[in-house]
């Protein structure tokens, strides 16, 4: 494809140079030669020609900045409109590089083309140049087109062909030829060429999704060129990135599924064009699934790489399953496209845990049982911490485990409940021989608290009097 537009846009230039001769002057074009050193100048002496009139057309070879001499040239045109001398349009370069004929018009009017072929080291030539028969002075204007397309579109360009007097002259079709630097024309033979119709000339201008410049999510300027012998006229316009059309969910972070008080977590989302290439500046707006947490924006723009970005804030809840939304616009529109994020759940995370009851220090009778409450609360010191495993130690006063045979507790853990809390038993052993001191060590989260001492009694021995 790039080849075809390169030869295209070869073509197109070679027309546009040889159109300046239009008030009666020679034209001279300098083209390179696809594949190689080359370069082919093109001269036609007067392209303002009247019935019967006689001009000169060379073409000249250049390889590597050397003349190509012995080179067979073709020359060719509408017959009703002229011939050569040679009459087939056949000549062979000199020591210059040159090949010459002899132009005359006939007596007929409108626009022609000199078109000249050669092979240079294997390669095709092409070279194309209008002259302009028993046709008045005629200039363009009056153009028109839009001056915004989306990539892959088009639009209409046209522009009057008009008189000295600036009337619209419609009394013979001409050729008008378009350039465009990235953009195509819908032309004769795909040269740009266009025949006007009443007066205006007009073609379509396409845009490719291919063979633009820079990144193609972003919008660049184009410009192109009209032109009826001397007479131009140039248009610009931009070339914007296919609209969006598809958002998605890309990450969340932090890596974890629950958030506590104050935490916040990031949430990315991506918008892509119609051919899945990153939409940049696109509005994305945001939305959360119920209360339990806040949105640091309502809404942002897409980053170059297509990317949005939502930041949550937990709240102060006890526990809530929470995701965020994203349109593709605003979130007021029900027409938008959207995305959802995966789910986190908001919930206390445990900061605090100390004991409610008992409030100090306890005896325990022999063989005797007692309950001892622990509440677990987040950050705040006020939320509690539901559904939070607690774990269980019965430790002497200096650390080291309790003797069991003395006293147990009647479980390695716990769950808390709703209000935070958990309760676990501690039953001293009947008949225990010793008085003994304990303490229960409470830890969730690499957090730990004591219990109050309890002081636990043994059998008090029973003296045996002497015989």
């Amino acid at each position: 494809m790039l080849l075809i537009r390169f030869i295209a846009v070869l073509i197109v230039t070679t027309m546009l140079g040889a159109c300046s001769g239009e008030g009666g002057s020679g034209t001279s074009i300098s083209t390179p030669i696809p594949g190689g050193s080359s370069t082919t100048k093109l001269t036609i002496t007067k392209t303002s020609l009247a019935s019967n009139e006689t001009t000169t057309v060379k073409a000249t070879f250049l390889d590597g900045g050397k003349p190509v001499q012995g080179l067979a040239v073709n020359f060719a045109t509408s017959s009703h409109l002229a011939i050569f001398n040679p009459l087939n349009g056949q000549a062979t370069t000199d020591v210059t590089g040159t090949a010459i004929v002899q132009m005359t018009t006939t007596n007929s009017t409108g626009v022609g083309q000199v078109i000249v072929t050669a092979t240079v080291n294997g390669t095709p030539v092409t070279q194309i140049a209008p002259y302009y028969l028993n046709t008045p002075p005629l200039h363009l204007g009056n153009l028109t087109y839009n001056n915004s397309v989306t990539r892959g579109g088009s639009f209409v360009v046209s522009a009057d062909i008009l008189d000295v007097n600036g009337n619209l002259y419609t009394d013979q079709d001409v050729d008008v030829y378009f350039e465009a630097n990235y953009g195509r024309f819908v032309a004769d033979n795909m040269v740009g060429k266009v025949r006007s119709a009443d007066g205006r000339a007009t073609t379509t201008y396409f845009t490719d999704f291919t063979d633009y410049p820079g990144s193609s999510a972003s919008a660049f300027a184009d410009s192109f060129t009209l032109t009826l012998g001397s007479s131009t006229l140039t248009g610009n316009v931009t070339i914007n990135p296919p609209a969006a059309v598809n958002i998605g969910f890309s990450t969340s972070l932090p890596a974890k599924i629950a958030l506590g008080y104050n935490e916040t977590m990031t949430f990315t989302f991506r918008v892509v064009d119609i051919e899945g290439i990153p939409a940049p500046d696109k509005l994305v707006s945001f939305v959360t699934s119920g209360s339990g947490a806040t949105l640091q924006a309502s809404s942002v723009t897409t980053d170059r790489f297509g990317n949005a970005t939502a930041i949550l804030k937990a709240g102060r809840v006890n526990v809530a399953s929470i995701w965020v939304k994203a349109y593709l616009g605003s979130s007021a529109d029900s027409n938008a496209p959207f995305t959802t994020s995966s789910v986190v759940t908001i919930s206390p995370v445990a900061y605090n845990i100390f004991v409610t009851d008992p409030a100090e220090a306890t005896s325990l009778a022999n063989g005797q049982s007692m309950s001892i409450t622990f509440k677990v609360t987040d950050i705040t010191g006020n939320l509690p911490v539901p559904n939070r495993i607690v774990d269980f130690e019965l430790l002497n006063l200096d650390g080291t485990p309790a003797d069991i045979t003395l006293a147990f507790i009647n479980n390695s853990s716990g769950t808390t409940g709703a209000d935070g809390t958990v309760t676990i038993k501690l039953q001293s052993i009947l008949n225990a021989p010793t008085d003994s001191q304990v303490v229960i060590k409470a830890t969730i989260d690499n957090i730990s608290a004591l219990s109050p001492v309890f002081m636990v009694s043994g059998v008090i021995p029973v003296e045996v009097p002497a015989p």
